[in-house]
């Protein structure tokens, strides 16, 4: 029998396949996919799906990119409507990338939640977005993202920060899958203890480039994370997150599989055809340089137009200042 594992008293999963899947697919998904999600979600007892990005069209063309990309009220609603809330909703706003002052008051969006995103320079761009969106009702979240870049000193300072913003959630962000289950440990007791500290919620978001997002997200949960981060069949950028139906299936409790997996079978793992995400070994050294995945991303790009190229090329253009 299969055992489950002990988490935080309130511990809550977070499903972002449609945002985080946005970035292998530009957000175009379908409503019938976005629909499908937010159903798996809610059937399975999930506690938030982020539905998208709240980004602005002034910086991303509406041509190229779906409407997850900027998450109207319409077409949230639309979701929403058809299918009644029953979980809570959330969106991530790029930190300069998003015309926050202008987001709605949040009696007046399907959202509950906004997340920010954002590199450790941008950090007063995030503090303002959070706390401009904390104060219109909106429960936030700072998301400073690529950890593995920063040192110890980079890492207090923002944190302390953290702590005396009014986020509710401050999170350990992986973003280049460039950490291993020990360095999460290190790591998640610290960013526990300044976000518990402070009376907030301390979270954990995971990509697969060295195939630790599931065991980097196990560590934290050991170490005290409030909230975990998913995708269904680890639909992310680049290699992927921590897959949502491994997870269900490790914590357990209140949470269902079944229709994790009717999602995947029937919506996500067909878009294998068009798309490449998930672990491979560009981003494997993508991961061991400790770098964004982009430029392995435009390689697994080339081989889905049927581009024939070498992965020992790959490595020694990116490991050619390593002799």
């Amino acid at each position: 029998m299969y055992k489950i594992h002990q988490t935080a008293p309130n511990f809550k999963i977070l499903d972002c396949t449609i945002r985080d899947g946005g970035l292998v697919n530009d957000s175009n998904f379908d409503d019938e996919t976005v629909r499908a999600a937010y159903l798996a979600c809610s059937e399975a007892n999930i506690d938030i799906m982020e539905i998208g990005f709240k980004d602005s069209d002034k910086i991303f063309s509406r041509q190229k990119f779906g409407k997850w990309r900027f998450c109207d009220e319409s077409d949230v609603m639309e979701i929403i409507g058809s299918c009644g809330k029953k979980i809570s909703i959330s969106e991530l706003a790029d930190a300069g990338k998003c015309d926050w002052r202008d987001f709605p008051e949040k009696e007046k969006s399907q959202a509950d939640i906004i997340r920010c995103a954002f590199y450790e320079h941008q950090t007063e761009d995030a503090l303002d977005i959070v706390n401009s969106c904390a104060d219109k009702g909106y429960q936030t979240a700072l998301c400073m993202m690529a950890a593995s870049t920063l040192g110890e000193r980079a890492i207090d300072c923002a944190l302390d920060k953290f702590a005396r913003s009014q986020a509710n959630i401050i999170y350990l962000m992986d973003s280049f899958g460039a950490l291993m289950p020990e360095q999460v440990e290190t790591l998640s007791d610290k960013y526990c203890q300044a976000a518990h500290s402070a009376g907030k919620l301390f979270g954990i978001h995971c990509h697969n480039n060295l195939q630790c997002a599931f065991a980097n997200t196990i560590a934290a949960i050991s170490r005290g994370a409030d909230i975990a981060d998913c995708t269904l069949a680890g639909l992310g950028k680049g290699a992927g997150n921590c897959p949502t139906e491994m997870l269900v299936k490790y914590v357990g409790q209140k949470y269902k599989l079944r229709p994790i997996l009717k999602a995947v079978e029937n919506f996500i793992e067909p878009m294998r055809k068009h798309f490449r995400w998930g672990f491979d070994y560009p981003y494997m050294i993508s991961g061991l340089l400790n770098i964004h995945p982009r430029e392995a991303m435009e390689f697994e790009k080339s081989l889905s137009l049927g581009e024939k190229k070498s992965i020992v090329d790959f490595y020694d253009k990116n490991f050619k200042k390593e002799s």
